[in-house]
């Protein structure tokens, strides 16, 4: 089993382990609740997101911290937009191979924009 499958099945158990009305991850034909869960996990990654900018000095126009970035804690907020975004994948029955096929093929389309000067 490769590293995403992985990471998918512990993601598919975990959501299986919640009710229903909390699984984020879980295929569903109903169009309103898999709309609802949608906006629920990317405000819940937009809310990691932030949360990630709290862990280095993003802001251009303050004076430099002397501390250095908060990576343990950095790498932590990363990990938890990774769980919202698998919930996503799952939740609209993607699988690993769903995304490795799809990354590689916006891959070459961004690396054909480079080369035109996009």
């Amino acid at each position: 089993m490769d590293k995403l499958e992985r990471i998918f099945d512990i993601q598919r158990y975990l959501q299986s382990q919640m009710p229903p009305a909390a699984a984020f991850g879980i295929p569903t034909d109903d169009v309103d609740r898999a709309t609802h869960l949608t906006k629920e996990c990317v405000l819940a990654m937009v809310s990691e997101l932030v949360e990630i900018l709290g862990c280095v000095n993003w802001k251009a126009w303050k004076r430099q911290r002397l501390d250095l970035p908060n990576v343990p804690a950095l790498r932590e907020e990363l990990v938890d937009v990774f769980h919202f975004l698998v919930n996503l994948f799952l939740l609209w029955g993607m699988t690993p191979d769903d995304v490795l096929t799809l990354f590689e093929e916006k891959h070459n389309v961004n690396v054909a924009r480079q080369k035109e000067g996009y």
